[in-house]
């Protein structure tokens, strides 16, 4: 296969796969936000790690997403027309894709602690330490990425567009084993393995006959198991792309090596892609986690229109009245002749 097939392979994947991961995760996160910011549900401490990861992936998916979409699939050059822009786009861009794997880290670290047998160590997690979780994490992240603002470049990419990318030597280096590591190595290591200490509390509140969670704690643990496992699923191959890439670097590479190679990122990054845009809908697939979106429309309903809600309840108080009018008649009619 030419490199030239591969190249226009690229473009048209990101302009059509790009497109719908961005109307799928916009409104996948919208959905959710219906969910978890109601009252009942932001009383709970895993929602606020929910609500914080579905608020950064809102802006991982409509900056980190959607500016390479317009620029490589629909040959916007954003890079060239605005060069100053670029700085921006890098720093903002690996900010929003960093901060929420480490959101869902806490998550997996709530759900850990909340499952253990120990009040003491149910008791850890709290609304305070939640809150001061997020706001360090996004300030740690925010400032560990300062180095980006100088250490971006544009690039031409296969003579057509333009990207934002790091420049090559140290900045560049730096970058790749803070991808490997601190990105994608780190989280998938830290859920693995607060997942599996979570699998063995609830084995253990099992055999103990202490298993006493509500619907809402189950269907988190739920949510967030299969979250988990989409997670590593998705972002595995990033790590093992980037190891290559550090192993190779001072490798002399034709053309075609070249080409194959970014082919090959191509689908590793799409992957990340459909990591951030198929979250949301994760979380539909639970039977409780569609249980609260009805909840949460009939609540909207009745806010927009009280009457309507009220209307149907007396409809129906109305006819189940009627109805246990009609069998005392009829428990009378069959009495009578006796």
């Amino acid at each position: 296969m030419s490199t030239t097939v591969l190249a226009a392979i690229n473009v048209q994947g990101i302009r059509i796969l790009h497109s719908i991961f961005i109307g799928m995760g916009n409104l996948g996160t919208v959905i959710n936000l219906f969910i978890f910011l109601r009252e009942k549900m932001r009383k709970q401490i895993c929602s606020l790690f929910f609500i914080g990861y579905l608020i950064t992936n809102f802006g991982r998916i409509n900056f980190y997403t959607l500016l390479p979409t317009l620029n490589i699939g629909f040959g916007i050059d954003i890079f060239g027309k605005y060069p100053g822009f670029c700085p921006y786009r890098r720093y903002l861009g690996d900010v929003l894709l960093i901060i929420p794997n480490y959101l869902l880290v806490c998550a997996s670290l709530d759900r850990m602690l909340f499952t253990s047998s120990n009040a003491n160590t149910r008791s850890r997690m709290n609304r305070r330490l939640a809150l001061f979780l997020i706001g360090g994490n996004i300030l740690f992240w925010s400032l560990f990425n300062i180095y980006l603002f100088f250490f971006s470049q544009i690039q031409v990419l296969n003579g057509i567009s333009t990207i934002c990318y790091v420049k090559p030597g140290v900045g560049y280096t730096f970058y790749t084993f803070h991808s490997l590591i601190d990105v994608e190595t780190i989280p998938i290591l830290l859920m693995t393995g607060f997942g599996i200490q979570t699998i063995r509390h609830v084995k253990q509140m099992r055999v103990r006959s202490n298993l006493n969670f509500n619907k809402r704690d189950r269907n988190f643990i739920t949510i967030l198991s299969i979250q988990v496992v989409a997670f590593i699923i998705l972002r595995l191959p990033n790590p093992i792309y980037y190891l290559y890439e550090v192993i190779t670097s001072s490798t002399i590479k034709s053309s075609n090596r070249v080409a194959i190679e970014n082919f090959v990122f191509f689908i590793v990054s799409l992957l990340g892609h459909a990591e951030g845009a198929a979250f949301p809908w994760i979380n539909l697939m639970t039977s409780g986690s569609r249980t609260e979106l009805k909840q949460a429309i009939n609540y909207i309903i009745q806010k927009i229109h009280p009457r309507a809600i009220g209307n149907t309840t007396t409809a129906s108080n109305v006819e189940i009245e009627g109805q246990n009018i009609q069998r005392t008649n009829n428990n009378i009619n069959a009495i009578a002749p006796i």
